[in-house]
């Protein structure tokens, strides 16, 4: 149900922060992979090279869709754990939705691991269409 390459996008009016969804399942497999583009609110362009041992950074970051199962029209999964980009606390990810045609739409739920504070926000993503020829 979830085969094909699907795209869309992902806000948290709670953070202010929102960004691109891209993952792709083959045929014959029960997991996905795919990234999450997550853009910092009032993002900071970078002018110098982006210090990749600083945790706080301000600028867009990909990010790796763990998992996401399927069962029935209900998606579940997680995101691997990323820094907060405000505070560089560890934060996990969690989101689910429902499939309805060429469609997901959903909530994520984020988690910092030192504070215990938890976010949420809304996503929604669609399958691409592909040619005859393909």
């Amino acid at each position: 149900m979830l085969v094909g390459e699907w795209v869309g996008e992902y806000i948290s009016g709670e953070t202010g922060r929102n960004g691109s969804i891209v993952f792709t399942l083959a045929a014959g497999k029960d997991t996905a992979v795919g990234d999450v583009l997550m853009v910092p609110a009032n993002i900071e362009m970078p002018t110098a090279p982006v210090r990749t041992d600083d945790p706080v950074q301000r600028t867009p970051r990909v990010i790796k869709i763990s998992f996401v199962r399927c069962e029935g029209k209900e998606i579940t999964g997680w995101l691997e754990p990323y820094p907060d980009p405000d505070t560089g606390e560890k934060t996990s990810t969690t989101f689910e939705g429902i499939l309805a045609g060429d469609k997901l739409e959903g909530k994520f739920v984020s988690y910092l691991e030192l504070s215990g504070r938890r976010r949420v926000g809304t996503w929604a993503v669609s399958r691409k269409k592909t040619s005859p020829n393909q």
